[in-house]
């Protein structure tokens, strides 16, 4: 190694089991769906593993990934997932956490300045700019499960629709306290209540629609599942939208080709008519190892997406608890080859 003040100085005989990081700064954000400084990127690539690895020749390499296949457009790729991937708690890692991760990263409330990269994704920007919905019943031109995206309210629509700023039909209240618990647990499992008339944000519904992922904003915020009975308000249930059904090339799942000039439909729809779901997304988890990436255009440079944070997934149950403070020593969750213990802030 160098000598001088300017790299410092190795002791003659190291300890080999202690591994020193020299960082260059005090990290804004260590999140995979947050971190975009060259402060906790590195971090963020030690404690987290992904798809893929950059080697030391610069190149990424299958890690969490096995083999991907393909489409001959480059719009769909299939990742094929190691079975032997745990997190740091000990739980596998599956493609369900690549998809809950890649929703993280798009969804407008985690805000992150990392979505612009999976806006190549089937739905991707409609879905940071929260504007693009599941059509919940058969109404006008639309049918059950239709998606759509949001144009402007009562019949109008707003020259430039990306800049709206619209009530949220996924909003929903509860006469009763709404206890917040893991997918699959019961009241008694609860870690946070919500209390009754308080709004929550549906993020998303469980395969059967019996159960609500939701959002409680006050402080850090919390995430949780709730029975989807229990959200019998909708504050927004009666604004009415204007929407139209998305292009052929943003429908999840089917191998479309664009058609510019093809007519959509469009019509005016209730918010309670509507809900934004990640199911919209060009992401899917066919089984626990198959992870199905969508775009809506060719995606030229995927191998090296999949190294990128946005591919490294976090941890649901921990960040559903702490959503700001989920990645401090005390709650942490990691699956890469580092484990943060302690954070010395600008030690």
């Amino acid at each position: 190694m160098p000598q001088g003040d300017y790299f410092g100085t190795v002791d003659k005989d190291p300890d080999p089991s202690n591994f020193r990081w020299c960082n260059s700064g005090e990290p804004e954000y260590i999140d995979p769906a947050l971190s975009t400084s060259t402060s906790g990127i590195p971090l963020v690539n030690s404690m987290w593993a992904g798809l893929a690895e950059v080697q030391q020749n610069g190149l990424p390499k299958l890690t969490i990934a096995t083999s991907v296949e393909r489409s001959p457009d480059l719009r769909r790729f299939v990742f094929h997932l190691r079975k032997d991937a745990r997190w740091s708690n000990g739980r596998p890692i599956t493609a369900h956490d690549f998809v809950y991760h890649a929703m993280r990263v798009l969804h407008p409330l985690t805000a992150s300045r990392r979505a612009e990269i999976l806006w190549r994704l089937k739905n991707g920007l409609l879905y940071t700019q929260n504007r693009v919905r599941v059509v919940l019943r058969d109404i006008g031109p639309f049918k059950k499960g239709d998606i759509v995206e949001v144009l402007g309210k009562d019949g109008k629509v707003a020259k430039d629709p990306s800049k709206l700023h619209l009530p949220d039909p996924n909003k929903r209240t509860s006469p009763q306290p709404l206890k917040l618990h893991d997918l699959g647990a019961t009241d008694r499992d609860a870690y946070a209540t919500v209390p009754a008339g308080e709004q929550v944000t549906i993020v998303e519904l469980s395969p059967d629609r019996t159960s609500a992922y939701v959002f409680y904003g006050l402080g850090d915020g919390v995430y949780g599942w709730v029975p989807t009975s229990q959200l019998s308000g909708q504050p927004n249930g009666d604004v009415k939208f204007t929407v139209r059904a998305v292009p052929p090339e943003h429908i999840p799942g089917v191998d479309l080709p664009p058609a510019p000039d093809a007519p959509r439909p469009q019509a005016t729809v209730a918010g309670r008519d509507l809900l934004m779901l990640p199911e919209v997304l060009g992401v899917s988890a066919p089984d626990d190892y198959t992870f199905v990436v969508e775009g809506w255009a060719p995606i030229h440079i995927i191998k090296d997406l999949a190294a990128d944070p946005v591919f490294r997934p976090s941890p649901r149950k921990v960040v559903s608890r702490w959503p700001k403070r989920w990645s401090q020593p005390e709650h942490i969750v990691t699956s890469g080859p580092l484990h943060m213990v302690d954070w010395d802030v600008r030690d």
